[in-house]
């Protein structure tokens, strides 16, 4: 079982293309793949990252239902891709209080509407939908029972471990220190990463 469906057809790679659109999809499941590396803004950062598949209603080649998985990061931060997609898809305002406790798990069999975008050689989730009413997809076990996609298995064989995480510089000392103290505290990142409730 491969999982780079999603990857744009050339003559080394010859995969079945995800279509670019509207597409009725079933959740087959969520997976944590731990921190990965990452560079943002010339900063290097290690995110928790986890991975969302989903079943397509886009049959391949060989007639089994596509498969596409997402990675995101295990935040609900308001501002993050992975709360925008839910709020989305579930028509539902993820409260503060939700945040403490959202099971992500209950979101397998949850049936929805992808809009799939181009983004260079891949295929993107550019937003989740609620489902069309004449969506009938069911989870067709495009990936076994009891095993894991490839690109799950790969990227935690590559997570980095909390205690090798280098430290943190210490924040600067902002030059108007009474304006900064006065700003409203707001939820930072860290504060909501679902930590629990996506086990490995």
């Amino acid at each position: 079982m491969t999982n780079f469906d999603d990857l744009i057809y050339s003559e080394e790679k010859k995969y079945d293309v995800i279509e670019v659109g509207m597409q009725d999809a079933v959740c087959c499941g969520v997976w944590r793949v731990g921190r990965q590396k990452a560079e943002y803004q010339g900063e290097i950062k290690y995110p928790d990252k986890l991975i969302i598949g989903f079943e397509l209603g886009q049959l391949s080649s060989k007639g089994a239902q596509m498969l596409k998985l997402e990675m995101y990061t295990n935040s609900l931060f308001p501002k993050s891709s992975l709360c925008q997609h839910i709020e989305q898809w579930t028509s539902k305002k993820i409260t503060d209080e939700d945040r403490l406790h959202y099971d992500l798990r209950a979101l397998i069999g949850k049936k929805a509407t992808l809009n799939i975008v181009a983004n260079e050689n891949w295929r993107n989730i550019g937003s989740i939908l609620p489902p069309n009413k004449s969506n009938n997809l069911e989870i067709s076990n495009v990936i076994p029972e009891g095993t894991l996609p490839t690109w799950v298995v790969n990227l935690r064989a590559k997570a980095i471990p909390d205690d090798q995480i280098p430290p943190k510089e210490p924040a600067k000392e902002p030059e108007d220190w009474f304006k900064a103290s006065n700003k409203p505290t707001k939820l930072s990142e860290s504060d909501v990463v679902l930590k629990e409730t996506v086990p490995f």
